[in-house]
């Protein structure tokens, strides 16, 4: 009865001092109880849709707690790692390899990591490369030149992924390549969360499996490749080997025909409702263990490129000067 009698007392203060508006007459002696009843039931619905907002941004928060913001759009570039280059000739099979039946393995690897503390083409990488027109015999694309891959050097460079960047460079021409780059940092805080809280993961996580280089792009190839294993009992001859399944041979070229769409296609993970696409799923990849990456680096790509074959630029040295030379 005491503890009654003081919740009602500080009830009765309240109202009286509030500043709601009308929530005084509820506790009015001179106001009539039908008027006491119905302004009891407004101040009670107030609390009620209070309450359920309230509920509903701490539920909102706690199940997507991360935000992302932009800390700077003044980043130094000396602090981003300068993108993994890969140049790959439109030819994929020697004409003098061919006759010759057999197959040279690259005698000189380029593995120096640099990086760039100067904006501009000319404090960047230049090259001069030569696609030995003469030595083609079997084509990717039907068109000559060099195709260029931008990519995150922590990432694989598998263009089904997303985060590849492809330009193709024609004999006589100069390509330009201007990169934009976006750099994506985690604070330590976002580690205490678990892995389906904040829906991402580390480069350091899951060492066994990724020996500290853990990436989406990663993930998703070791899936699409533990589906090729399921499907056909083998590894296709251009995929690194991480198991001991034969390689693929001409046998094999039937069954991986058949899954060929699905192994391009990615079935999106966390979709609630998935009623009547039960044939998406079985035309898909499924890879619920792939989460994005907490901190990564994109980089967007605009190019350029101009007709070397104009005598003006043919004789001009300035693109000659601090070039490597690079042949395919």
């Amino acid at each position: 009865m005491a503890l009654r009698n003081i919740f009602k007392q500080c009830f009765v203060e309240y109202t009286r001092n509030s500043s709601v508006g009308g929530l005084w007459q509820i506790t009015n002696p001179k106001t009539p109880i039908t008027q006491r009843i119905v302004w009891l039931m407004i101040f009670g619905l107030m609390c009620g849709i209070g309450a359920y907002f309230f509920w509903y941004l701490w539920y909102g928060s706690l199940s997507s707690p991360l935000i992302i913001t932009i800390q700077s759009s003044m980043y130094p570039i000396s602090n981003i790692e300068f993108p993994a280059i890969a140049i790959c000739n439109t030819n994929i099979i020697s004409k003098k390899a061919l006759l010759e039946l057999e197959w040279n393995k690259p005698t000189k690897l380029i593995n120096q990591t640099r990086r760039q503390h100067y904006p501009g083409a000319l404090y960047g990488l230049n090259l001069i490369i030569d696609p030995l027109i003469e030595d083609y015999s079997y084509m990717t694309r039907a068109v000559q030149g060099v195709e260029t891959l931008i990519f995150d050097p922590t990432h694989y460079a598998d263009p089904n992924s997303g985060r590849v960047s492809q330009r193709l460079a024609q004999p006589g021409h100069l390509m330009f390549l201007g990169l934009s780059s976006t750099k994506q940092i985690a604070t330590p805080e976002v580690r205490k969360y678990s892995v389906e809280t904040r829906g991402c993961l580390f480069h350091d996580e899951r060492k066994k499996e990724y020996n500290d280089m853990y990436s989406y792009s990663a993930c998703i190839f070791n899936c699409r490749i533990k589906t090729i294993h399921a499907l056909c009992g083998c590894t296709p001859y251009a995929f690194p080997v991480v198991s001991e399944m034969p390689t693929c041979t001409l046998n094999d070229l039937q069954c991986l025909n058949k899954f060929k769409e699905k192994l391009l296609l990615l079935y999106p993970i966390g979709t609630k409702n998935a009623q009547g696409l039960d044939r998406e799923f079985q035309d898909s990849l499924y890879c619920p263990e792939c989460y994005p990456d907490c901190e990564f680096t994109r980089h967007d790509i605009k190019s350029s490129k101009i007709n070397y074959h104009n005598k003006k630029m043919k004789h001009s040295k300035l693109f000659y000067k601090g070039y490597n030379t690079l042949k395919d």
